[in-house]
């Protein structure tokens, strides 16, 4: 079990949901808990990185379902990812230390919930941007905190959406701002490394160096949802963050 050396979060509860709060909260938490996190994303992602070095060397089976079948696995495996972040930053935020194998066995007892709950908004995420892109963000808005409530409420899916949805009202244009300034932050460093990496000679360090980043990014993007989840519920639910994760003692 590995545990990062960081000093024990000094808990402060929020007073008001903004894009600058909750981003700063999430940021804090990611520093303090960032060897667990990242640990956690890189195993995640550790298939993508194979099935794109069997692209690369043309060892990948020519056929038209592999392209889904793979989009189905990235699906399931950050849906479980992210599942395994969140508990780990709850326990950031109580001032406890969370190992990589305590957080993979939290995020498999959510197993079947969170896999069918991040499904369900993925398809519908994509049904939206096929139309036009406005309704594929607003749906990821209104679901940003779905794979939360399933794991610290242990909702099922659809509950777990419902609750989403619920606990985001009147307050989306903020849960938007904070994801998308940190999709921006991540795609000007993606940008770049493609920039200067993207090049025959260089191919496979391209390759390393963007898993790595995009590992990064899964995992301070599921600490956000956390926080997210985290400020909302105690400022409409009026609990603090050991009523939240009680669950998990």
């Amino acid at each position: 079990m590995i545990n990062d050396p960081t000093p024990a979060y000094a808990y402060i509860p929020p007073t008001e949901f903004t894009v600058g709060t909750v981003l700063s909260r999430a940021t804090d938490v990611f520093t303090r808990g960032a060897l667990t996190f990242v640990a956690i994303s890189l195993i995640a992602n550790a298939p993508r990185l194979v099935y794109e070095w069997a692209l690369l060397n043309g060892t990948s089976p020519a056929t038209p379902w592999m392209p889904l079948a793979w989009g189905l696995v990235s699906v399931v495996l950050s849906a479980l990812a992210e599942a395994m972040i969140i508990f780990a930053a709850f326990q950031t935020l109580r001032g406890r230390r969370a190992g990589i194998g305590e957080s993979i066995g939290r995020g498999l007892r959510r197993l079947g919930a969170v896999v069918l709950a991040s499904i369900v908004v993925s398809i519908l995420i994509v049904l939206g941007a096929i139309l036009l892109l406005v309704p594929g963000l607003i749906v990821l808005t209104i679901f940003f905190v779905t794979i939360p409530a399933c794991v610290v409420e242990q909702l099922g899916a659809t509950t777990a959406m419902a609750r989403s949805s619920e606990l985001t009202r009147n307050h989306r244009w903020r849960v938007f701002g904070a994801a998308a300034v940190v999709f921006i932050i991540f795609f000007i460093v993606d940008s770049i490394v493609s920039a200067v990496l993207r090049h025959p000679a260089t191919l496979w360090s391209y390759v390393l160096v963007a898993f790595c980043v995009n590992s990064v990014y899964s995992a301070y993007n599921a600490v956000l949802a956390a926080i997210v989840y985290h400020d909302l519920r105690v400022i409409k639910d009026g609990v603090d963050v050991d009523q939240l994760a009680a669950v998990f003692d």
